[in-house]
């Protein structure tokens, strides 16, 4: 009896081992909104096993212990996040079928509206708009009402469809990134935003320092490269590199607007020497700086990063050094101000996927760069689009009609686009746009309309978020077009 009960102690440890180490599986098909299957799909179970979705829409993934959520994405539609708690289990495997809403930005066709410009979102004395994005056929607003922080998922004419409010962490910034999630950063923290069917969601915060490392700086994902930028000292220098679907990173370009830098290391120079005030790291430890300057030991030294507000560091803001400066010497507040004024109008070479290319506008150097990765090939161009006056340093992309556009302003006509043929790099069709009131900002394309924040009285400090069919202000076609394969 002794024995047998011994015997029996042993087989049900050993069974209660095997169980542990037996995997869990889930076996799923994963559908797009109209039903069909969708192939190339990422899913991650606890951020810790994945698979990647066939040809059929089908995937396994197995995982030693049970998982509690399984992480959903893939380029052109809202990820998604499943909690497990209800899956049935049978034998450690369960069976789910998952649906993906696309964030397509393609719109029905427009049509010329008989109110030049339409009015999407106002802002009243408890209500402030900081930023927005478009969401598949949706806007989504970033707002803050009183001291509390939310989004709305509003339809295009403004109609609010939900609310979702955020942790009180002061978010400033809605963010799209390369791969089309959205991100909102605060001051300490940030947050992936989701959208399944009309509800905004978020997924688990992490640092806002991951987010100006990682997510900020990608500048286009294509076929699995991520396309990355670096902004060299006061942003009169940027260089461009990408990883490759193995991960290995290469070099893309790197351009330099010499002039601007040259002027801003004069005035850095200036800023070190003619006043007693310093902050730590000078110009002879940075291998940029071009003058072969040496400052008394006994000072403080200044690092041109420390000059520029450092996003998530209020210690080492702007507006905190020139309060620390008018204390100790207003002529060097004087050549800060130089400083900031050069580092805001930084080297404009942006990068935009627009269809199945990569566009690189080197403005500096007058060249069009195009990258194509499946298969791998680049090639230059010329470009001259934005040598007419009073181009603003400014590319809008239009992604749902694979277009883009320069930015100009004229004093008597006001706002001027200027469709840019990436076949040949020069100014397509042009249009006029008058319309755009006081303190216009944050402009959008989307489906031919054009978004923005425009304060309408100069008086009222209350602002709106607008639209308009800047086709209705066509003044001049172009030769060809602007964009490959539109007339």
């Amino acid at each position: 009896m002794k024995y047998t009960f011994l015997f029996t102690g042993f087989l049900l440890c050993a069974m209660v081992a095997q169980a542990q180490d037996k995997p869990w599986y889930i076996r799923g098909l994963v559908l797009d909104d109209r039903g069909e299957p969708l192939p190339g799909v990422t899913v991650l179970a606890d951020e810790v096993a994945g698979g990647i979705s066939d040809s059929a829409g089908y995937f396994l993934i197995g995982i030693p212990e049970r998982p509690k959520m399984l992480t959903v994405r893939r380029m052109g539609y809202f990820a998604r996040r499943i909690p497990l708690d209800s899956l049935r289990w049978k034998a450690q495997n369960a069976v789910l079928q998952i649906g993906m809403n696309s964030d397509a930005l393609k719109l029905e066709e427009v049509t010329i509206s008989s109110r030049p410009v339409e009015k999407v979102f106002e802002e009243n004395y408890s209500t402030y708009l900081i930023d927005y994005q478009f969401a598949g056929p949706y806007l989504l607003l970033l707002l803050r009402e009183k001291n509390k922080y939310l989004l709305h998922l509003c339809t295009d004419e403004g109609r609010v469809l939900s609310v979702l409010y955020l942790p009180d962490d002061r978010p400033g910034i809605l963010h799209r990134s390369c791969t089309g999630a959205f991100h909102v950063a605060g001051e300490r923290w940030a947050w992936e935003i989701t959208v399944k069917g009309t509800e905004p969601d978020t997924f688990p915060r992490y640092p806002v320092s991951d987010f100006y490392r990682f997510v900020e700086p990608c500048a286009a994902f294509s076929n699995g490269y991520y396309f990355y930028r670096k902004m060299g000292p006061f942003n009169q220098s940027i260089r461009y590199v990408y990883f490759d679907p193995a991960g290995q990173g290469h070099f893309l370009l790197a351009v330099t607007d010499s002039l601007a830098n040259q002027s801003a290391w004069e005035a850095y120079s200036d800023f070190l020497t003619k006043g007693l005030f310093m902050l730590p790291n000078t110009c002879e430890q940075n291998p940029d700086c071009p003058f072969n300057v040496k400052h008394p030991a006994y000072l403080n030294q200044l690092q041109p990063e420390g000059i520029i507000n450092t996003p998530g560091d209020a210690k080492r803001g702007l507006n905190n050094l020139i309060r620390m400066l008018d204390v100790y010497n207003n002529e060097q507040l004087a050549y800060l101000s130089t400083l900031e004024m050069i580092r805001s109008d930084s080297v404009y070479v942006p990068l935009f996927a627009i269809g199945d290319t990569l566009y690189l506008f080197n403005h500096p150097g007058r060249v069009l760069t195009r990258v194509q990765t499946v298969p791998w090939q680049t090639g230059n161009g010329p470009m001259d689009y934005h040598s007419g006056k009073g181009w603003q340093k400014e590319v809008w992309v239009d992604e749902a009609l694979g277009r883009a556009y320069g930015r100009f302003f004229n004093k008597g006509r006001g706002l001027i686009l200027k469709e840019i043929n990436l076949k040949t790099g020069q100014a397509g069709n042009v249009y006029e746009v008058p319309v755009a009131p006081y303190l216009a900002a944050r402009y959008r394309m989307r489906n031919g309309m054009l978004y923005f924040i425009g304060q309408p009285d100069a008086n009222i400090p209350n602002r709106q978020l607008y639209k308009v069919n800047v086709f209705s202000y066509a003044v001049k076609a172009g030769g060809g077009g602007a964009s490959e394969g539109h007339d």
